[in-house]
Parts: structure tokens; sequence; C-alpha cells
């Protein structure tokens, strides 16, 4: 019983006696050990921040690297695009595709659309045009303020845009409308289609010297059969760049618009590139494209992979 009272005491001194049967020796290599270990754990913790910091650097080198590629990539890209629209412009069947849709245009001008075409129109811009704009833009916007008024613009965009628009847009060679207008565009329409394909284009634009009025348009969007100065997309990125080429401008003329919203596509973004037409020292109108999102993110992301992040 006396052994078990003792025990608390016994144990309360066991590290003196610990203390005093160790030798100086054996206390100075336990000393030793701890400060190894501490030394360990300290450069530890500094080697695995260094090594993150190294990874986030190399992380940060490989960005840039990569940035400065695709940038080289965009650059190459928006020049060929100024070269090829040049090509366009300087190009004496370009300029005759210009004078034959104006023609033909005024054409289709000079008949008055059915009060059936009108209210098809209109209908068209409430149902299909306005929802997504108003819903980009956070506000209500007017429908009255997009739908064209001019005979040629009626007829065109009741023909080509009304009857096509939707989830799987469609754009044909032939309305069936029996006009000049649509005769001259089933003989053109495949080869401006084969130059935005190549070119990797979102639309391609004829635009007669007058009014600036947008005679063709592969894409067959709202802005088709529109002036750029007068209509309801006159006060858009294209016509800004189209109205800014000088009456007098020179042969090989390239402007070009930096991305920005395009109402006639729902205010995706979009850029252009536009040059006069100028055959023989006569102005005969205005080549454009228009370059989409989607063609920048391509190259940006090399199709979606984000290869080599």
């Amino acid at each position: 019983m006396s052994r078990v009272r003792n025990l608390p005491s016994q144990l309360a001194a066991l590290p003196r006696r610990i203390s005093r049967n160790t030798s100086a020796a054996t206390r100075l290599s336990l000393v030793a050990v701890v400060v190894a270990l501490g030394c360990l754990l300290i450069t530890s913790v500094v080697g695995l921040q260094r090594g993150s910091e190294l990874a986030e650097q190399a992380f940060r080198d490989r960005l840039v690297s990569l940035g400065a590629s695709r940038a080289d990539e965009v650059e190459r890209y928006v020049e060929s695009i100024q070269r090829a629209t040049i090509s366009q412009a300087i190009s004496p069947s370009t300029a005759a595709a210009i004078d034959q849709f104006g023609e033909a245009f005024l054409e289709l001008g000079a008949q008055e659309p059915s009060a059936a075409e009108d209210a098809a129109l209109v209908e068209f811009y409430r149902d299909v045009v306005v929802p997504p704009l108003a819903a980009s833009r956070g506000r209500p916007v007017s429908t009255e303020s997009l739908v064209p008024r001019s005979n040629g613009a009626v007829s065109l965009q009741t023909n080509y845009v009304v009857p096509f628009t939707g989830d799987e847009r469609v754009v044909i060679a032939d309305a069936g409308d029996g006009s000049a207008w649509t005769a001259l565009h089933r003989s053109l329409h495949p080869r401006f289609s084969e130059f935005v394909i190549q070119h990797g284009l979102a639309d391609y634009y004829l635009i007669e010297p007058d009014e600036n009025t947008i005679v063709y348009s592969t894409a067959k969007d709202i802005d088709v059969g529109t002036s750029l100065l007068t209509g309801p997309q006159s006060g858009t990125a294209l016509a800004s760049l189209v109205n800014s080429l000088p009456a007098r401008a020179e042969a090989g003329t390239v402007v070009i618009a930096d991305f920005t919203q395009y109402p006639p596509v729902g205010d995706m973004p979009s850029a252009f590139v536009a040059s006069p037409v100028i055959v023989d020292g006569v102005l005969h109108g205005y080549v454009a494209v228009r370059v989409g999102a989607d063609q920048l993110s391509t190259i940006t992301t090399t199709d979606g992979v984000w290869n080599g992040l």
C-alpha cells in the first residue's frame, strides 16, 4: 500500500532522475537532433514556398509566351483580311457587281410593297429582332426605330431575311420573287460566299456610293438594303467606318473598326474592314467585311482546345 501511495511522487521525480542518469554527450546529441529537425522543417517550408513561386513564374512566362504567339496570329489574320478586302476593292468584277446590284435595287425600290409584306416585316422585327436586343441592353427597344421604310429594303428583307431566320439560319440563292436582283444574286452569291468561307468572315457587303446603301450582303441580316447614311443602321460601327472614307479616297485604301456591339446581329461583337471600290479612277462604291468574335476566339484558343495550357 505504501508503494502505491508513493507512486505519484515517484512519477514526478522521474524526469529529474532521467536527467541525472543521462550523460552530457547524450543531451547534446538530443539537442543537435532537435535543432536539425527544426532546420529541416524550416528548409522544407522555404523550399515549398520557393517551388510554388517558381511554378507560378513558369506558368506566367508560358502564358505571356502564348499570349504573344496568339497576338501575332491575330495580327497576321487581320493583315490577311485587309489584303483580301483590297483585292476585292480593286477588282473590276467587284465594281461591276456593285453597279449591277445597285441598278437592280433601284428596280425593287420602284415597286410599292404590299400591305401584307409591310405587316410581315413589322411582325418579324417585333417578335424576332427586338427581344434579344432588349435583353442585351437591359431596356426596351423600339420596333419602329429598326424597321426599314425604303421599298427596296422592305422587298429584300421580306424575301431574304424574314422567311429564313431561326435557330437554323438558312441563306438561299433564289427567293423566287422573279426580280432582276434575285437573278443577279443567283449568279454571284456563290462566289462571294466562297470568299467569306475562305477567310473566316461573318459577312461580306457591297455598298453603292450615293446613299451608301448595302445592295448586297452574304449573310442577309437586317442591315441588307438599308442606307448607312440615313437608314435605321446609320449609327452602327459599319456605317461610321464606311462614311469615314473620303469621296476621293485612293484605290487600295483600307480602314478598320475594332470589335464593338453590332445591332443587326443582336449586338454581338463585330469588327469591320472596308475599302473603296475604285477602277480607272472612278468610285463605284465600297466593299466591307464583318469579322465575328467567334473567329477571334478560334485563333486565341486554338479552336477551343486551349493548347498548351
